[in-house]
């Protein structure tokens, strides 16, 4: 599995009541989140599926951020450059 950094855009809902004036209406930003995962899945169908923790054989409770909302997928290569910024003693 490759250590990952995903942009994603949120679904969101907007406007407060039920109803609302279309000249009052504020404009609409998209919600970006990062998240940083194992990835574990990527495709059309599954989208981009990411767990927190992994060894050989197991791995934690995985999230699932549908493919249309995938903005772009950036991978950690501590072998490239990756700076140790903590090591215990």
């Amino acid at each position: 599995m490759r250590l990952v950094l995903v942009e994603w855009q949120d679904a969101q809902t907007f406007d407060e009541g039920a109803w609302i004036e279309k000249k009052d209406a504020p404009p609409v930003k998209p919600k970006i989140f990062h998240q940083v995962g194992w990835l574990v899945a990527f495709s059309k169908e599954e989208g981009c599926v990411l767990c927190s923790a992994a060894d050989e054989t197991t791995m934690s409770q995985r999230d699932q951020i549908p493919y249309g909302m995938v903005r772009s997928i950036r991978e950690f290569n501590p072998l490239k450059g990756g700076k140790i910024w903590y090591r215990a003693k």
